[in-house]
């Protein structure tokens, strides 16, 4: 049985911070599920981005990701990437994709979102009401809420990161292994990018995730620099099998990576 630490968020809200990322019980009320149009959601969006990583060779512009992917005939939107935490209207209640901005020279991030050695675990900060509005603050609200869904239900999550201005780097699928409010963050580990995201759920071992998750951390920062991006495609010629962009340097993913 995992071993629980309990933190109470709100009025009577009552969130486990565990270790594995097995569908289970808080305080004796079994979790729901997500449906099957969420799962079928989450899968066409992790399908697109493998497309968008092979095509761009892992670093995909900006203008690449705002066309979205196409979902049971509709086109659904990865997200306006200046909002950190997206949840589209057709999915459940837990966050579909998460952005962090890539940092600009001379003025600091806004938010600490990092990799933790300690944990071996990516981190991600909450985000701030954007205004002193009470809307602001109710879409805040609503956000956090949306990460605690993907933590409860383990399902899998898109995470962007900014590498260079209008470039983002994928790590995808992402699970949302523990929550610490009192922290403001979360903690994620990246899965197995097929297995994981198949309508079975999520069928890696900490290991494997632990390994995926270094190795993702090697094709973030390979040499510790930022190197210059492709020259993209159009966005509007994109396709499956169309031919990839030029490119003035290596591809930021090696399958030769000492982790």
């Amino acid at each position: 049985m995992p071993a629980y630490r309990l933190y109470r968020v709100g009025a009577g809200h009552v969130l486990g911070v565990v270790r594995d990322l097995i569908p289970r019980e808080v305080s004796g009320e079994t979790l729901r599920m997500p449906d099957d149009r969420d799962r079928d959601l989450r899968a066409a969006a992790a399908q697109r981005v493998r497309e968008l990583q092979r095509h761009y060779d892992d670093l995909v512009p900006v203008e690449a990701l705002r066309h979205g992917f196409s979902f049971r005939g509709r086109r659904v939107s990865f997200g306006s990437f200046y909002s950190g935490i997206f949840r589209p209207e057709m999915t459940g209640p837990a966050v579909l994709s998460l952005v962090t901005a890539a940092p600009k020279q001379g003025r600091p991030a806004p938010y600490e979102d990092a990799f933790d050695k300690q944990t071996g675990r990516f981190t991600y900060r909450f985000r701030d009401p954007q205004g002193p509005a009470a809307a602001a603050a109710r879409a805040a609200e609503a956000d956090h809420r949306a990460l605690l869904a993907a933590h409860d239900l383990a399902v899998p999550v898109i995470d962007f990161r900014g590498i260079a201005a209008g470039q983002y780097a994928i790590v995808a699928p992402v699970f949302v292994a523990a929550v610490d409010p009192v922290a403001r963050l979360i903690e994620m580990e990246s899965g197995l990018p097929i297995a994981d995201s198949s309508p079975a759920g999520l069928v890696s071992n900490e290991d494997m995730r632990r390994y995926a998750t270094r190795e993702a951390l090697f094709r973030l920062h390979p040499t510790g620099s930022v190197r210059q991006s492709c020259v993209p495609t159009p966005p509007a010629v994109l396709s499956v099998g169309s031919a990839r962009p030029r490119c003035s340097r290596p591809p930021i993913w090696s399958k030769t990576a000492t982790i």
